[in-house]
C-alpha cells in the first residue's frame, strides 16, 4: 500500500523489496580474474543459473524513523533443496545479513551485522563516495534518481553499483548499507542482482527500530579478525 507524506510529515516508514537476476554474477568474476577456478565456477554458475526461479520467494524489508533503520532479509520457508539453492544467490549478493543504520551527530552510520565464531558484530564500512546523475527512473511510484560508486569486493575484483534513490523521501538510507544518498534506495544494481521496492507505507507514527545484537567494529579491524579465525580453523583441522 502507498500512502502519500510530504518528507517534512513523514516520520516512519516500511518499505518492502524483491530481487531478480539480471546477468549471472559468475560471468563477470570469470572475465575479471585472471587464472579462476574453472570447475569450481561452472559448479557455482550453474547452482545460481537454478536459483534465479526461485528469487521471487526472497523478500527483504527496511523498517525506519527519522533517526535510524534496519535492513534485513524476511524469514524464509523453503524446502532443503530449495535453501540450498538460495544460499548460492545470498552469498552472491550479500543480502543475508541485516543492515542497521542509525544517526549520530548529525551523521549516518550504517552497520552490517556479521556472525564470527558464535559472536556477533555490527561491522561499520567507509561511506561510498557517490556519482549523482540527471538520469530517472520510477519505482513504486516515486521518481528516482541514479547514483553509482565503486568498491573493492575483494582484492581482486571492483565492482560498479547503481542506485535509484527517491528525493521525495529525503532520508539518508539504502538497501543493504549503500546509503548516504539525498533519499531513500528504492532500486540497487549490484553484481548482476537488481533489489527493487515493491510496496511502501508510510505513517506518521513514530515506528519502533530493533536494534541489531553485536560489538561494533570497523570492517578493516573485522577482517583482520576473521582471517585470524580461519586460519585457526584450518589449523586444528
Amino acid at each position: 500500500m502507498l500512502i502519500g507524506f510530504s518528507s517534512q510529515a513523514q516520520i516512519s516508514g516500511e518499505i518492502e523489496y524483491k530481487i531478480r537476476m539480471v546477468f549471472n554474477p559468475i560471468d563477470s568474476l570469470e572475465r575479471v580474474q585472471e587464472d579462476p577456478p574453472v570447475e569450481g565456477f561452472k559448479v557455482f554458475k550453474r547452482k545460481l543459473k537454478e536459483s534465479k526461479k526461485l528469487l521471487p520467494q526472497l523478500k527483504y524489508r527496511l523498517k525506519f524513523n527519522e533517526n535510524e533503520a534496519l535492513f534485513y532479509l524476511e524469514d524464509l520457508m523453503a524446502n532443503d533443496q530449495d535453501q540450498s539453492l538460495l544460499e548460492y544467490a545470498l552469498i552472491l549478493s550479500d543480502s543475508k545479513e541485516s543492515y542497521y543504520t542509525t544517526k549520530k551527530d548529525n551523521e549516518f552510520y550504517t552497520y552490517k551485522q556479521s556472525e564470527l565464531g558464535g559472536e556477533y558484530f555490527l561491522v561499520h564500512n567507509s561511506p561510498f563516495q557517490w556519482e549523482l546523475s540527471g538520469e530517472t527512473k520510477e519505482i513504486a511510484g516515486y521518481v528516482c534518481r541514479k547514483a553509482t560508486t565503486k568498491y573493492k569486493r575483494n582484492s581482486e575484483v571492483e565492482l560498479e553499483v547503481t542506485a535509484w534513490y527517491a528525493p521525495e523521501l529525503a532520508f539518508q538510507y539504502g538497501i543493504k548499507d549503500f546509503s548516504g544518498l539525498p533519499g531513500i534506495v528504492l532500486g540497487l544494481e549490484e553484481h548482476g542482482y537488481y533489489f527493487y521496492a515493491d510496496k511502501i507505507a508510510l505513517t506518521k507514527k513514530d515506528k519502533k527500530i530493533k536494534v541489531p545484537k553485536g560489538k561494533i567494529i570497523k570492517k578493516d579491524e573485522f577482517n583482520l579478525k576473521m582471517e585470524t579465525y580461519y586460519n585457526q580453523f584450518y589449523e586444528r583441522e
